[in-house]
């Protein structure tokens, strides 16, 4: 009996990360948290942060990067976070008065410092190794939109809709990225 016991506690053990992972599908197969671009949903499962002080214009300069799949991210030398494999990602680099991501409101094309959204990326099916992509674009301060961010107790809500161009050579603009995202964000 004593074995039985020690094999099944094992058992759990190895199984339980995977039962503890949050499920990011609905019931109908459906992204909990997801970026759409030309209408196709891509999925988003992660999310990280990263805090640096602006002492010319004393404010705080968050970048938060919400993504699915690759295997790795890491700093190189310009101070970029790198992701390594494939997957989805979508990056918004936003500007506070608090080294904390304060819920509110932050606007793409604003002309306020504090509560803007200086820039946001983006990647669909992105593969680091071959540099290929599905969609790959970016937003700067002339373009249009909003990021919406509510936190309860850890748990962020971030919903986003923006118009920008989908490639460097800007010449498909007025595309809507629209999305959303529900969980933690780690700070790195």
């Amino acid at each position: 009996m004593n074995k039985l016991f020690q094999k099944l506690a094992l058992l759990a053990l190895i199984l339980l990360p995977f039962s503890c992972n949050k499920t990011d599908d609905k019931s109908d197969g459906s992204f909990v948290s997801y970026f759409t671009v030309n209408n196709e949903k891509f999925k988003l499962t992660n999310g990280i942060y990263s805090v640096f002080y602006n002492d010319k214009n004393d404010y705080y300069e968050i970048q938060i990067s919400i993504y699915s799949g690759f295997t790795d991210y890491h700093w190189n030398d310009d101070d970029d976070i790198i992701f390594e494999g494939k997957g989805n990602i979508i990056i918004f680099y936003i500007n506070s008065p608090s080294a904390e991501i304060i819920p509110g409101n932050y606007i793409n094309g604003s002309d306020n410092v504090v509560y803007d959204c200086d820039e946001i990326l983006f990647a669909a099916e992105y593969n680091s190794a071959t540099e290929t992509y599905k969609y790959l674009g970016e937003s700067n301060d002339d373009g249009i939109g909003v990021i919406h961010i509510e936190e309860n107790d850890g748990n962020y809500e971030i919903t986003f809709s923006f118009n920008r161009y989908l490639d460097e050579d800007n010449t498909e603009d007025n595309i809507i990225i629209t999305g959303e995202y529900s969980g933690g964000l780690s700070f790195f």
